[in-house]
């Protein structure tokens, strides 16, 4: 009988917690990243994000591990504009990509939805409600 009371215990601490979310950052800019990170913590109670510096290390920790969600600068030591979304796109077909950019929208926008990117967000909106909005539907 006590087994069965723990049991039912655990089934209803389970169906209170909301299922983590796993986002993968990938900045190479120390002061970009920790805003980032702050924000989205401070947007979403269920996160988990994980800073990458590179390309190349964004790939060794899609390996892993799984992400729901990526958080791509374009600007990075082993990848550079839009065929950045390209190489991490060829490495994970179904995990929703999110570009953030400090350069003009305008300018780079085409180019990063047609290589695969969902949505492109400037750097200088990183702040918690931006990303609530922007981010909520992609992390449910």
């Amino acid at each position: 009988m006590m087994k069965d009371v723990l049991i039912s215990q655990i089934g209803k601490t389970g169906q209170d917690k909301k299922a983590i979310r796993k986002i993968l950052l990938v900045e190479d800019s120390e002061p970009d990243a920790v805003y980032a990170k702050r924000n989205l913590e401070k947007a979403f109670d269920n996160v988990e994000v994980t800073i990458a510096r590179s390309l190349g290390e964004a790939f060794h920790l899609y390996k892993i591990d799984f992400f729901h969600l990526v958080l791509l600068d374009l600007n990075l030591p082993d990848a550079f504009g839009a065929q950045t979304v390209t190489e991490m796109r060829r490495f994970n077909k179904s995990v929703p990509i999110v570009v953030m950019t400090g350069m003009d929208p305008e300018y780079i926008k085409k180019p990063v939805l047609q290589n695969g990117a969902n949505r492109l967000i400037e750097k200088s909106h990183l702040h918690e409600d931006f990303l609530k909005s922007k981010l909520q539907a992609l992390l449910a």
